[in-house]
């Protein structure tokens, strides 16, 4: 069974009228050009062409293959040129997901600077705790926190975000904040689960370490949720810092034990990655989002 790289090639060749001319228009080497031809007659089992030093003489096999063959082969190669044109430009829509809260102190910036550089592409931005799966939904990109599980989804690393111990100043009037480690046990915590601290939480200084169990009577996986459950003083929680820049500023939310540094895994960081489902042959507009992500976040 010859395949369509072998007919377009013979296709060309005649069309050339020789196979040197062919393989110019080709960008090929003659000696491709030559085996292809070759490939084709062998799986055919038929001569398609009488070949003589000066010139090449269809037989009436390859007048037919050729008339039958060469405008399909043409409408072939302008599609391929028409879709690979529609890959390079900067129009159509680029979709991209994110954590709520990352999306909107982080990502904004980035989509303001995106529609700027490129204002004919289409944005639909999606910020969701939800882990949506990009392939069958149709997404392009997605920056996701935490680790990532086993995926065949391509992940490049953003800049991880530091983790501090946050407290309302309500719930320090009324139960106070730990001075030590140790003293949060007789603190009630709300646990944002993308951070895995587990019941068993450490923190060092320098050299010094310290261990202590606690429980976490709240448990969200919404950052959201969890911030808002430590502005009403329900608790302390362990938080991404950048997620209350503007709380820490304004004064509705201080650092507990801010000389400690929570270790998890031996790092006090939450992972940030941007994800995509492939590497290759992404469009144009594309690449753009995925570069400017990576220029700007990491």
């Amino acid at each position: 069974m010859s395949n369509l790289d072998e007919i377009a090639t013979f296709v060309h060749v005649v069309d050339c009228g020789g196979i040197s001319a062919a393989a110019r228009r080709m960008k090929l080497p003659k000696s491709t050009v030559s085996r292809r031809l070759v490939r084709l007659e062998e799986a055919l089992s038929v001569r398609l062409l009488q070949r003589t030093t000066r010139k090449l003489q269809l037989t009436d096999a390859g007048r037919d293959l050729f008339d039958r063959s060469a405008d399909a082969i043409s409408r072939l190669e302008d599609a391929s040129r028409r879709v690979q044109q529609h890959q390079d430009k900067f129009e159509g829509c680029v979709r991209v997901t994110a954590p709520v809260d990352y999306g909107q102190s982080r990502l904004a910036p980035v989509i303001a600077e995106y529609s700027r550089r490129f204002p004919h592409v289409e944005l639909d931005i999606e910020l969701t705790s939800r882990i949506i799966d990009l392939i069958e939904e149709g997404y392009d990109l997605a920056i996701r926190a935490g680790r990532l599980p086993d995926s065949t989804l391509v992940a490049r690393r953003l800049k991880d975000d530091t983790i501090g111990l946050f407290v309302s100043p309500t719930y320090e009037r009324l139960h106070g904040t730990p001075k030590r480690p140790k003293e949060l046990s007789h603190h009630k915590l709300i646990h944002f689960t993308v951070i895995r601290t587990g019941g068993t939480v450490t923190l060092t200084q320098g050299e010094k370490e310290e261990s202590v169990e606690v429980e976490y009577p709240i448990k969200a996986n919404d950052v959201t949720f969890v911030r808002h459950c430590v502005l009403e003083g329900h608790g302390l929680a362990f938080l991404p810092r950048s997620l209350v820049e503007a709380e820490l500023e304004a004064g509705t939310i201080i650092e507990a034990l801010p000389s400690w540094t929570l270790s998890l895994d031996r790092h006090n960081t939450v992972e940030l990655h941007l994800v995509y489902p492939t590497a290759r042959q992404l469009p144009a507009r594309v690449r753009a989002m995925r570069d400017l992500i990576l220029e700007m976040l990491r």
